[in-house]
């Protein structure tokens, strides 16, 4: 029998996004980062090769062995006469040993701290030890110029190395091949050594004083750092540089590899640590810290980062290991020997391995809920079930429309539904029909969508919002595109001129200003409104109806409830000013316009409905600049009539100049005020006395009384200076960190609406899910580096 044939899910051509990358995502998942001031510089740090995967930090006169649980000093070794240098550990985690300033090299128990060898015979300070991986000798290099191995058993030197010419200041032994070892020097070479000859085996010239070096486990290639270049060497071919990084702009100090080294970790003066991919050393992923990096340690099991910092600062920055990983480490830890007993009895629930023959059977075919659906022709909820997933994957919306014109059931999919059920399928056309990918299907989907319900458009405010700013967004792109016209006209003409420009460039061009007109008309773009963002986040709304002295009329109100929805959204607004253009602030409703008192001669029943749906439509607009999640700022300057005080009191911050007044003026019109003054002037003034006589006369209140009442904050002498005072200000809201005030906003909100008791349980709540953020720590380091924080967008 045939399948049913699912809904054919269209490609498009990749377009250049800012997404990061796997290896971003992964690399930032190193968060919060725990910043710890130790007594002088963190000169070395370096884990243990065993779980669970404590760390030696070596800072000033002391090695400190930290948890990589609790992230504090579960040790501290500090019987050192001068500076301590280069505590490691030995394999097996048990021991530890270090140099001094003096040259003494000295090992420790690791649990008792006890000294268990000193180590005599370097004259000056021995910044490099390390154990072998035969675990009875140790390697140490001085600024003697000498590199020595040290016997453990007997506390002798084995081998006195002596042909570098300056201080040796980096050495890494071989795992794979305990007889060899590495040091690195002030001199700029880079030796190899046999512990069974008297002389180096091979020798590199790095060009720089060596700092730090590394060696590849299976002991075919090192790594060595020196000045700003790292270099990659290969030995298999006689010391052959086989790659050079130049990609630090300071002295490279410190190196490692990850666990499975795949991937080289750096970190150099230039205060930045950078992860390369070993498979072409190019740079996946950079860190920028408050100071110098002088060491960088990478935990066994890429869990922890740390950075030691010439300032005494010491960064740990920790990942969370996802389930999914645990799993395949798990897998990777049972997997079972083919051959033995244990093999033979795993039993049939265990699953094939890739190598094994594994007999096929027919996999039966699993549809998604909205191909069910539309397999039994149940369009209606096929269309339900995709409008789930619009925001995260316009594609399958697109798909499955493009489906229900081809079957010819697209109407059959969209009437017969209320305002509840047609709100996602109108969001979606008004989220997606600029989108040149979507627009032929999505005008195709809309004109079916007004065929269908016209005779019921303006029974429902809700539907008639959403089909005004459908209309508004469709007004938009149509200017758009002569606006385009116009300019592709006026680029043909310069280009046409200016003689043969490659055809590259034109396209360059265009896609360029496409794109960047694109961003600035399709966005915004109100008839009573303007809207400009700065640079640093900042939106400025400006009533736009200076004929009118910025009255409100229907399309003024519908513009403020739309452009708050939109600026509530928009992840790049961090605060808002509103003002008004010309004048006056504004004169409140527009008389000449508005439809109070008239009546259609109709059933009064039906009259009163339609009227409700007017004022809810006018309340929500100034509710809107409430539930926006960014602080909103008025500026006002003269008048300040009616509708004028109802928005205002709707914002979080009110500032004005010397020759403001407000009055709520509805009393003189007839009516009571109806769109937020009465609910939220007493809250804002707290004198209820003061409100109700403003409220009751409908006289003028000045600016200095508005001051003194603590209706507005500040009083400025000019329009200027209020928007110059406002801007001031918004930049300073903008440069806090988003979580932190998004949260401020809205429990300031909450608190003001409930009780003492309701507000502090309900901040309980709401930061017990938002402390867990990124801001904390960013915050602390820039109190600590006196450095302003950058924080990413919400």
């Amino acid at each position: 029998k045939m399948d049913y044939q699912k809904t054919v899910i269209k490609k498009y051509a990749k377009v250049a996004t800012s997404k990061k990358t796997s290896e971003t995502k992964y690399w930032k998942r190193f968060k919060s980062p725990i910043v710890i001031k130790e007594f002088g510089s963190v000169s070395s740090i370096f884990f243990s090769p065993v779980a669970p995967y404590d760390f030696a930090v070596t800072s000033s006169t002391r090695v400190q062995i930290y948890s990589s649980k609790t992230h504090q000093p579960k040790k501290t070794i500090s019987r050192f006469k001068d500076i301590a240098y280069s505590g490691s550990f030995r394999q097996d985690g048990k021991l530890i040993v270090a140099g001094d300033a003096t040259g003494l090299v000295q090992m420790f128990d690791g649990g008792s701290r006890a000294i268990l060898r000193s180590f005599r015979g370097h004259a000056l300070p021995t910044q490099v030890t390390q154990f072998s991986t035969n675990k009875s000798n140790i390697l140490s290099g001085s600024d003697d110029k000498t590199v020595r191995i040290w016997d453990i058993p007997s506390g002798e030197s084995l081998n006195v190395f002596e042909e570098h010419e300056d201080y040796v200041r980096a050495g890494v032994v071989s795992l794979d091949n305990p007889n060899l070892f590495v040091s690195g020097s002030y001199d700029q070479t880079v030796k190899l050594w046999d512990m069974r000859q008297s002389t180096s085996v091979m020798t590199m010239n790095h060009g720089a004083p060596v700092e730090s070096l590394l060696i590849y486990p299976n002991g075919g290639a090192i790594i060595s750092s020196g000045g700003p270049i790292i270099k990659v060497w290969d030995l298999l071919s006689g010391g052959r540089c086989m790659h050079t990084l130049g990609n630090h702009q300071k002295t490279v100090t410190s190196m490692c590899f990850d666990g499975s080294a795949s991937r080289l970790v750096t970190g150099s003066l230039d205060q930045h640590v950078k992860i390369y991919d070993v498979q072409d050393y190019k740079v996946v992923h950079s860190v920028k810290y408050p100071a110098p990096i002088l060491s960088v340690g990478l935990s066994p099991d890429d869990t922890h980062l740390a950075a030691g910092m010439a300032n005494g600062l010491l960064s740990i920055r920790q990942r969370q290991i996802k389930s999914s990983e645990k799993a395949i480490k798990k897998q990777k830890q049972d997997y079972i020997r083919g051959g033995t007993y244990k093999y033979f009895m795993r039993g049939q629930s265990n699953t094939a391995a890739k190598d094994d023959f594994v007999v096929e059977h027919t996999k039966r075919q699993r549809l998604k809920k909205y191909d069910q659906f539309m397999k039994v022709f149940q369009y209606a909820n096929a269309l339900d079930e995709v409008l789930k997933l619009s925001i995260q994957t316009p594609v399958i919306v697109a798909a499955v429309l493009q489906e229900l014109i081809h079957r010819d059931g697209l109407k059959q999919a969209i009437t017969g539904r209320d305002d509840v059920s047609l709100e996602p399928l109108m969001r979606f056309l008004i989220r997606n029909i600029h989108h040149p990918r979507f627009t032929n299907l999505l005008v195709d989907v809309s004109e079916a969508v007004i065929d269908c319900y016209t005779r019921v458009f303006g029974q429902s405010p809700l539907i008639d919002d959403l089909l005004s700013r459908l209309t508004t967004k469709v007004k938009q792109e149509i200017k758009l595109q002569k606006d385009l016209i116009e300019t592709m006209a006026t680029l043909d003409m310069l280009f046409t001129k200016s003689g043969g420009v490659p055809p590259f460039f034109f396209f360059f061009f265009f896609s360029s200003l496409l794109n960047i007109l694109r961003k600035k008309m399709t966005k915004y773009q109100y008839e009573t409104l303007k809207v400009e963002v700065n640079e640093a986040g900042v939106a400025h709304v400006i009533l736009n109806r200076t004929d009118r002295l910025n009255a409100f009329n229907d399309q003024l109100v519908t513009d403020v409830r739309t452009a708050f929805r939109d600026i509530d959204t928009d992840y790049d607004i961090l605060a808002v000013i509103v003002s008004g253009s010309g004048r006056m602030f504004t004169a409140g409703l527009d008389l000449s316009e508005t439809s109070l008192g008239s009546h259609s001669g109709g059933d009064p029943a039906r009259d009163t409905y339609r009227l409700r749906a007017h004022i809810k439509q006018f309340q929500d607009a100034f509710t809107a600049i409430e539930l926006c999640s960014k602080p909103v700022i008025a500026a006002v300057h003269n008048g300040c009539f009616g509708a004028g005080v109802d928005l205002i009191t709707a914002c979080d911050i009110r500032y004005c100049s010397k020759d403001a007044y407000f009055c709520v003026k509805e009393v003189d019109v007839g009516l009571a005020a109806d769109v937020g003054s009465l609910q939220r002037l007493p809250k804002v003034i707290g004198n209820h006395s003061l409100v109700r006589e403003l409220c009751l006369t409908g006289r003028n209140m000045y600016a200095k009384e508005a001051l003194e009442c603590g209706f507005v904050n500040k009083v400025t002498e000019s329009k200027e200076e209020v928007l110059a005072e406002a801007f001031k200000t918004a930049h300073l809201i903008a440069s806090k960190s988003p979580v932190a005030v998004l949260g401020t906003k809205h429990l300031l909100n909450y608190s003001r609406d409930h009780s003492v008791a309701e507000g502090l349980a309900y901040t309980v709540t709401w930061n017990a899910g938002m402390l867990n953020t990124e801001d904390i720590p960013l915050s602390i380091e820039a109190f600590v580096t006196k450095k302003p924080a950058k924080y990413s967008k919400l």
